[in-house]
Parts: C-alpha cells; structure tokens; sequence
C-alpha cells in the first residue's frame, strides 16, 4: 500500500516526506524523504566537521543546527505532532548555499 502525505504547512527545516509505503506482509513501513547529501549530526560529531574552522565558525556552526532544530520542534508541536526520538543520528544534515543545514526526520 502507498500513501502520498499532504503535510499542512511547510517547514524549511523539517524533511519532506512525500510516500509511505506499508508492507503488511513483513509488518514494516517504509518512507520516501528528499536526499540530504551532508549524512546526519552523529556523523558530523564523530568526524570533527560541526567543529572545522574557527571557534567562533564552530560555535556559530553549532549555534545555527540547534536554532534550526528548536524551529523545527516547535513547529511540529504546535501542529500536535511529535518526534519521540531526537538524537544526532535524526537530524540530517544538508550543504548547499547555506552550508550546514539541519533536517528534520524519523
């Protein structure tokens, strides 16, 4: 079974998720996001990346994924949904025009 989910508002820091496609036979579902390219904040943690630079690089770096984060958050909750499982291996982690850009998924 495929489902297309229409998300009521859009959120620049919250991961598109376009299907979901529900596999009764082996009792899992599977989603469709969009691509981040970057690898999640577990990765970036672990590599060194979230601290390349300056201090003050790493600190506006890190400043900007939690900001980014708490917009998220604070969004969902006030469309009554809820994460139920924030760690660094959920936030997703994109490069582009503005280099470190958390997502939101899971």
């Amino acid at each position: 079974m495929l489902l297309k989910l229409n998300f009521p508002t859009k959120h620049r820091h919250i991961m598109d998720v376009d299907i979901v496609h529900i596999d009764k036979e082996r009792g899992a579902v599977f989603f469709l996001l969009e691509l981040a390219s970057g690898g999640d904040l577990e990765q970036w943690i672990a590599s060194q990346r979230l601290y390349r630079g300056t201090e003050e690089q790493a600190q506006d770096r890190i400043g900007e994924v939690f900001c980014q984060m708490a917009s998220a958050l604070a969004f969902c909750h006030a469309q009554h949904i809820l994460h139920g499982d924030i760690k660094p291996a959920n936030i997703m982690m994109t490069e582009g025009n503005h280099d470190e850009c958390s997502e939101f998924v899971r």
